[in-house]
Formats: structure tokens, sequence, C-alpha cells
């Protein structure tokens, strides 16, 4: 004969622990506010359109707008990319910048955020499958500002990019 053993477990009750990582629970709202917005304007509410440009699933954002979850650095980049915002803009925080670093007749290569706007725009051409025309590249950082820029954003560089390749190309007939 067997003996059969059986024992009873006390119900498994689980507590969530507070990340420091983690956004504020406003932040979040108002994140998942703006994600709503973004996905019915520039993705006509399509949500797999949206989750393939922002670089995560639909069921990221899925979870993100249903509050199961909250919004994480990888569709916060995504956000910031696809809008143009900064982080700090995009999470409702105002960034103090040093006003003489950003004076009008600057150079743009000389702009606080030029170094990293600068590898965001390789980064999205080479999405693209295209190699940087280096020469375009630094003639970018020479082009005089003519006023302020407390925002650099790396669609302001990528249209400046490609203003400058048109502007070769349409020049090189005339010589």
């Amino acid at each position: 004969m067997h003996d059969v053993a059986s024992a009873t477990l006390a119900p498994l009750t689980l507590h969530r622990m507070a990340s420091e990582r983690a956004l504020p629970a406003a932040q979040n709202d108002a994140l998942r506010r703006r994600l709503r917005d973004l996905i019915t304007l520039r993705f006509g509410g399509v949500i797999t359109h949206a989750a393939k440009a922002l670089g995560v699933s639909h069921a990221t954002i899925s979870d993100v707008l249903s509050g199961k979850r909250g919004v994480g650095q990888k569709l916060l980049d995504g956000m910031a990319n696809v809008t143009g915002q900064s982080l700090d803009a995009l999470v409702g925080r105002s960034v103090e910048l040093d006003p003489a670093a950003l004076r009008g007749g600057d150079q743009l290569g000389q702009h606080p955020l030029y170094p990293t706007r600068e590898q965001e725009l390789r980064a999205k051409l080479a999405r693209r499958g295209v190699a940087a025309d280096e020469s375009a590249i630094a003639e970018m950082q020479t082009i005089g500002m003519s006023r302020a820029r407390p925002v650099l954003s790396v669609d302001f560089l990528m249209r400046l990019y490609e203003a400058i390749l048109q502007d070769r190309e349409d020049n090189a007939g005339g010589q």
C-alpha cells in the first residue's frame, strides 16, 4: 500500500515593489495621453504602424495604453525619435540651458546638443541603409545659426543634411 501525502499552501500574496527607475504615476498618465494622441494623429489610430515606428511591440503599446504597465525607456526613446521632442520635454521636465552657449551666430557644431543629435542622425541614416556623407556632416557643423535654438532635434539635422545634399546636386549641373 502506498501513502499519499498532501500539503496545503497558504495563498500567495504578491506586493509591488516601488522602483526608483519607474516613472511617477502622473508622468505615466501624461505619457499615455501623449501616446494616444500620437497614435491617432500620426498613425491614423493604427497601433501596429505606431509600434513599428516606435520600435516596440503591439503588446507593449496595448499594455501601456490599458495601464497594465508604465512607459519604459525603449518606448520613451521611440516617442522622442518620432516626435523630435527631447526626453525631458516628453516627461514634462524643463531644462535650463546656458543662454551664452545658444546665442545666435554660433556654429551649429558648437550647440551643446549637437554631438548627441549627430549620433542620432547617423543612426537614422544607418537604419535607412544609407552611409553618411562625411563632407555634408562636416559642413553642417560649420553652419552659422541665425538665432538661439534651445532645442535641437534630429529631424532638424536630417532636413539640413538633406538640404545640403540637394544643394550640391542642384549646383553640380551648373558647373
